[in-house]
Protein backbone atom coordinates (compact mmCIF):
# COMPACT_ATOMS: atom_id res chain seq x y z
CA UNK A 1 0.00 0.00 0.00
CA UNK A 2 1.31 3.44 -0.85
CA UNK A 3 1.10 6.43 1.48
CA UNK A 4 -1.57 7.94 -0.80
CA UNK A 5 -3.60 4.73 -0.63
CA UNK A 6 -3.29 4.66 3.16
CA UNK A 7 -4.49 8.27 3.39
CA UNK A 8 -7.42 7.54 1.08
CA UNK A 9 -8.40 4.41 3.03
CA UNK A 10 -8.21 6.36 6.31
CA UNK A 11 -10.45 9.11 4.94
CA UNK A 12 -12.99 6.62 3.57
CA UNK A 13 -13.10 4.63 6.81
CA UNK A 14 -13.22 7.57 9.26
CA UNK A 15 -14.81 10.34 7.22
CA UNK A 16 -12.00 12.64 8.41
CA UNK A 17 -8.99 14.10 6.64
CA UNK A 18 -5.70 12.26 7.14
CA UNK A 19 -3.00 13.96 9.23
CA UNK A 20 0.75 13.78 8.79
CA UNK A 21 1.46 11.37 11.71
CA UNK A 22 -0.62 8.66 9.97
CA UNK A 23 2.32 7.20 8.03
CA UNK A 24 4.60 7.10 11.07
CA UNK A 25 1.90 5.42 13.16
CA UNK A 26 1.41 2.82 10.42
CA UNK A 27 5.18 2.29 10.16
CA UNK A 28 5.27 1.59 13.90
CA UNK A 29 3.02 -1.43 13.31
CA UNK A 30 5.13 -2.54 10.33
CA UNK A 31 8.24 -2.46 12.52
CA UNK A 32 6.52 -4.24 15.42
CA UNK A 33 5.25 -7.02 13.13
CA UNK A 34 8.72 -7.41 11.61
CA UNK A 35 10.46 -7.52 15.01
CA UNK A 36 8.02 -10.10 16.36
CA UNK A 37 8.25 -12.21 13.20
CA UNK A 38 12.07 -12.23 13.18
CA UNK A 39 12.70 -12.57 16.92
CA UNK A 40 14.02 -15.97 17.99
CA UNK A 41 11.56 -15.92 20.92
CA UNK A 42 8.75 -13.41 20.23
CA UNK A 43 7.47 -13.64 23.82
CA UNK A 44 10.88 -12.65 25.24
CA UNK A 45 11.46 -8.87 25.38
CA UNK A 46 15.26 -9.28 25.05
CA UNK A 47 14.81 -11.39 21.91
CA UNK A 48 12.46 -8.81 20.39
CA UNK A 49 14.92 -6.03 21.28
CA UNK A 50 17.74 -7.99 19.60
CA UNK A 51 15.59 -8.47 16.48
CA UNK A 52 14.83 -4.75 16.41
CA UNK A 53 18.54 -3.90 16.77
CA UNK A 54 19.29 -5.80 13.55
CA UNK A 55 16.26 -4.47 11.65
CA UNK A 56 16.57 -2.79 8.26
CA UNK A 57 13.10 -2.38 6.80
CA UNK A 58 11.36 -0.50 4.00
CA UNK A 59 8.20 0.99 5.55
CA UNK A 60 5.43 3.27 4.43
CA UNK A 61 7.44 6.07 6.06
CA UNK A 62 10.55 5.13 4.06
CA UNK A 63 13.58 3.03 4.92
CA UNK A 64 14.30 2.49 8.60
CA UNK A 65 17.65 1.06 9.65
CA UNK A 66 18.51 0.33 13.28
CA UNK A 67 21.90 -1.13 12.29
CA UNK A 68 23.55 2.10 11.17
CA UNK A 69 22.46 4.75 13.62
CA UNK A 70 22.72 7.76 14.00
CA UNK A 71 23.46 6.07 17.36
CA UNK A 72 23.08 2.39 18.32
CA UNK A 73 19.49 1.09 18.35
CA UNK A 74 18.04 4.22 16.74
CA UNK A 75 16.62 4.60 13.24
CA UNK A 76 16.18 7.97 11.57
CA UNK A 77 13.29 8.89 9.30
CA UNK A 78 14.10 10.85 6.16
CA UNK A 79 12.49 14.25 6.41
CA UNK A 80 10.79 16.53 3.94
CA UNK A 81 9.50 20.04 4.46
CA UNK A 82 5.76 20.44 4.34
CA UNK A 83 3.30 23.26 4.83
CA UNK A 84 -0.46 23.14 5.24
CA UNK A 85 -1.87 25.22 2.39
CA UNK A 86 -5.36 25.87 1.06
CA UNK A 87 -6.36 22.80 -0.89
CA UNK A 88 -8.65 21.60 -3.64
CA UNK A 89 -10.15 18.56 -1.90
CA UNK A 90 -9.96 19.79 1.68
CA UNK A 91 -9.82 23.25 3.21
CA UNK A 92 -6.12 22.65 3.89
CA UNK A 93 -3.78 20.06 2.41
CA UNK A 94 -0.18 19.22 3.18
CA UNK A 95 2.09 20.49 0.40
CA UNK A 96 5.69 19.34 0.00
CA UNK A 97 7.88 22.45 -0.12
CA UNK A 98 11.31 20.83 0.38
CA UNK A 99 12.48 17.24 -0.16
CA UNK A 100 16.27 17.20 -0.39
CA UNK A 101 16.57 14.09 1.81
CA UNK A 102 13.91 12.17 -0.12
CA UNK A 103 14.68 12.47 -3.83
CA UNK A 104 11.64 10.44 -4.92
CA UNK A 105 9.24 12.88 -3.27
CA UNK A 106 8.43 15.74 -5.65
CA UNK A 107 8.15 19.29 -4.38
CA UNK A 108 4.62 20.37 -5.26
CA UNK A 109 4.39 23.89 -3.84
CA UNK A 110 6.38 26.94 -2.81
CA UNK A 111 6.76 27.82 0.86
CA UNK A 112 4.22 30.57 1.55
CA UNK A 113 4.64 33.33 4.13
CA UNK A 114 2.38 33.23 7.17
CA UNK A 115 -0.73 35.33 7.07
Amino acid sequence: MSAAQLAEAYEQKTGRQWLQPLGLAYALFEVAAHALATAAEPADPASVAAALARTRLETIAGPLDWTSGPVPNVAAVRLAGGQWQRGRRHAYELAVVHSRQEEQLPVDAELLPLG
